[in-house]
């Protein structure tokens, strides 16, 4: 996208917001920054690509950032839980541009299944990410999905959250506070995923009952003889 006209989004947004989305027709969006139709569609794409406009460059900024954390689980945990809070602090650091995209979101079915597929950019991401990285992460492929998927969607619910308490009250919460709340459920979840398991975990999976049954009076010796042979079988 070319950066000047790029740099116009924000206006594009807020006309979407004031006009209606489907009031807002694309000759009136090229006109707002004075293009052609033709080069409205080749600069910004569709009316969905001026909404989402940030994502492309905020999921080229979280895997650099991913790429550069550093080694072990420790590392990982804490890796990823500061990604989903730059996400959240992106949004949060422009609230009017954020309370807009929410507003237009519950005006469009397009949207918000666009807004799906930003979320399964941020998923693919973050797993494609644990993917790299098994050395830190119990449970292989299956928990790299798994957390990536939860990650994403702890932080949708927050953002929501955060957003729809701004427009039924009239005035956002404090960002600072939501963003705390935000990685407390993080970090629990997290840690809950990538926890490896206790000795005492351990023992618990393995550990055998053994049943015996015997017709009339049992043979102490008889049934000494059946649980050994049950448990070395």
């Amino acid at each position: 996208m070319n950066k000047r006209l790029a740099a116009h989004t924000p206006a594009l947004i807020r006309l979407l917001d004031e006009q209606g989305w489907d009031a807002t027709t694309v000759d009136a969006l090229a006109a707002a920054v004075g293009v052609s139709r033709a080069t409205f569609f080749r600069t910004f794409g569709s009316k969905e690509d001026v909404v989402f406009h940030d994502h492309a460059v905020l999921l080229e900024e979280l895997e650099e950032f991913l790429d550069g954390a550093s080694p072990g689980p420790e590392a990982t945990a804490d890796a990823l839980v500061e990604a989903v809070l730059r996400v959240f602090r992106h949004h949060a650091g422009d609230p009017a541009q954020a309370q807009a995209r929410y507003r237009l979101l519950r005006q469009s079915k397009a949207l918000r299944n666009r807004e799906l597929l930003s979320s399964h950019g941020y998923e693919r991401l973050f797993a494609r990410w644990l993917r790299g990285r098994p050395e830190t992460l119990p449970g292989g492929d299956a928990t790299a999905f798994g957390l990536a998927g939860a990650a994403v969607a702890v932080h949708n619910a927050a953002l929501r959250g955060w957003l729809r308490e701004g427009a039924e009250t009239g005035v956002l919460p404090d960002a600072a506070d939501a963003e705390e709340r935000l990685a407390e459920d993080l970090t629990g979840l997290v840690r809950a995923l990538t926890r490896p398991p206790s000795p005492a975990a351990d023992a618990a999976r393995v550990r055998t009952v053994v049943v015996t049954v015997d017709e009339g009076r049992p043979d102490t010796d008889a049934v000494l003889a059946s649980v050994r042979a049950a448990l070395e079988s």
